[in-house]
This record gives structure tokens, sequence and C-alpha cells, in this order.
């Protein structure tokens, strides 16, 4: 698949760092509590193996992407000094209003990762209202997580995930899977 970086970089920069459109109204789940007996209908969407898919999303540190983000392996460190630094899948996934993403992974660090997703018209790059992110504590060591964020907005068909530092933050991303319900 060959990508229009530039479009994809001008679309991006609309949105600022957390700052977007919407707030995710998330809920965190409590990881020592056995998760709810009924049966999920939800998939996995992403393959996060190889991050083969993923871009930073301010075009700045993209160009000096080593001082910013490390992967290895099946762990992403992701540091920001001043501003945030945001790594997003490329991949469009088929999502409507009313669904939810399911986000399940382990994290450590220092000030406050990052997760949520850009909203799309369609499964091209045209953004529409109703980008989502959440913003959470991170502590010394490893932590698993889970996040389930709303999706909200009548034009949404599509959306691309991301993970992210919040600016002075350090975070290492383990054991990540996305799933839609």
């Amino acid at each position: 698949m060959r990508m229009n970086y530039r479009k994809m970089a001008m679309l991006l920069l609309l949105v600022s760092s957390c700052g977007m459109s919407q707030i995710a109204s998330a809920t965190e789940e409590n990881s020592n509590v056995p998760e709810n007996t009924k049966e999920e209908t939800s998939i996995p969407v992403i393959d996060t193996d190889t991050f083969e898919q993923w871009v930073i999303v301010a075009l700045a540190q993209r160009e000096d992407s080593g001082k910013y983000l490390k992967v290895s392996d099946k762990t992403v460190n992701l540091m920001a000094v001043d501003k945030a630094v945001q790594y997003f899948n490329t991949k469009p996934l088929q999502i409507s209003n009313g669904g939810q993403i399911k986000f399940t992974f382990k994290a450590e660090g220092s000030g406050q990762g990052q997760i949520g997703f850009f909203a799309y018209k369609d499964e091209k790059w045209e953004q529409v209202e109703g980008n989502t992110c959440q913003n959470f504590m991170l502590m010394a060591t490893p932590k698993e997580y889970k996040f389930t964020l709303p999706v909200k907005g009548d034009a949404i068909k599509a959306i691309r995930v991301l993970i992210g530092a919040a600016p002075n933050s350090n975070v290492k991303y383990s054991e990540l899977k996305i799933n839609i319900k």
C-alpha cells in the first residue's frame, strides 16, 4: 500500500496532541478483577508483532525518530520532552458511531501515557469530528491496562488507533492488543 505521507501529515497536524475534539469518556477496567463472563464478540484488529504500519504523527519528530521512538521485538518506547509523542497505525478500521475500541496492554515509565484514535469519514484520509484520546498515569513497574473507548460521531466510518506519551513522559508499551466491540 502506497501512502501520501505529506497529505496524511497535513491532516494530522490539524489535531493537537490529546487536545482533540473529544476527550474520551473511557472506562478503565481494573486488571485485578476477572473479565466479564459474558462472551464478547470482539476480534483482534491490529498486528502488534511488528509495528510495521505504525508512524509518528508529528513530521518534525519523524525526522529524528530515534530521539522519540524505539521499537524492539513486541515493545514500543516513546520518549516525549516538551511535546507529546503519538504513534499511530496507518491501517483504517471500519467502525461507526456507537462502536467501541478496546485497548489491552502493559505499560511502565514516568509521566502519562496516551491511547486513542483519529476519526475518518471513510477509509481514506478525510478526518471528521470525533478524535478521541485518553491519558493515563504510569508506574515505574509494568502494569496491565484495559480501556474501552466509545466511538461518538455520526460521520465516523473508520478510525486509526494511536498510542502516545504526554509531554515530559517516557512510556514503554508491551503486549498491546486492540479490538473492536
